[in-house]
């Protein structure tokens, strides 16, 4: 075929960690302002539910990324990660891959706002019971990223063998 040129957009990559409680079937997921939606006049608002995530900082892991963020976002300090899946965002146009994460946590101490000042976040964490919100997410009630949608759907397919403790890590 002849030269084709077309536009590239390095962002670096990110990371995202679902906080599960499997003792109470609770998932942690965290409210936040996100600009790309502000525009959108079709939507309710831009605010998501989504799950805790940043990007991952030069000589940093996706997993070391996954932990510091949950702890800056949820104040949950991580101990151990289950690799859930990596993916390209866009990757017709964006070379950012996001790496996802679970992390079987106890929900009951989790909630409050949190975030880094010198980054104006103001992130609401919610505990949310896993069969309410994975119906919300069924009847498309409550808009999110991509990286939640598969997380969800994940856990939906993994959730009684971590309920065992038989996950294949």
């Amino acid at each position: 075929s002849r030269p084709v040129y077309r536009e590239q957009i390095s962002r670096g990559n990110a990371a995202a960690v679902l906080l599960y409680d499997p003792k109470e079937d609770l998932v942690v997921l965290v409210e936040q302002l996100r600009i790309g939606c502000i525009a959108d006049k079709t939507i309710h608002s831009p605010w998501l539910l989504e799950l805790v995530a940043g990007l991952v900082y030069p000589g940093e892991q996706a997993a070391e990324t996954a932990i510091r963020e949950a702890e800056e976002e949820a104040g949950v300090k991580l101990s151990e990660l289950i690799p859930v899946c990596e993916y390209y965002n866009t990757p017709g146009a964006l070379t950012e891959k996001t790496s996802i994460y679970c992390a079987l946590v106890d929900a009951s101490t989790l909630g409050g706002v949190f975030g880094l000042e010198e980054e104006d976040e103001n992130i609401q964490v919610h505990v949310l019971p896993f069969d309410a919100i994975f119906a919300q997410l069924v009847k498309n009630q409550f808009l999110t990223s991509a990286s939640t949608v598969i997380a969800l759907q994940w856990l939906r397919l993994n959730r009684e063998s971590i309920k065992k403790n038989k996950l294949d890590k």
